[in-house]
């Protein structure tokens, strides 16, 4: 019963091309969502108020999901 409610709860398995809005994610909680959702296959729209803390979140996504690739044009931070 607790795997059936879970699974309902937090569908995680079907966010791929899903654009998620996480406000607070420079660090803590905001940051872990970030995290998890980009692992999940959504696509993170990220907003903080340290934007050097941002950036490195930006360069940890990017790192996980195409860790053979160049930096991505898309992934900006405006200060």
């Amino acid at each position: 019963m607790a795997n059936k409610v879970s699974n309902h709860l937090q569908p995680w398995h079907r966010l791929e091309g899903k654009v998620v809005m996480v406000t607070g994610a420079s660090s803590g909680l905001g940051r872990h969502f970030c995290l998890d959702l980009a692992k999940a296959g959504s696509n993170i729209d990220a907003a903080a108020r340290r934007a050097h803390r941002l950036n490195s979140l930006c360069h940890e996504i990017n790192h996980f999901t195409c860790p053979n690739s160049p930096p991505s044009p898309n992934t900006t931070v405006d200060e």
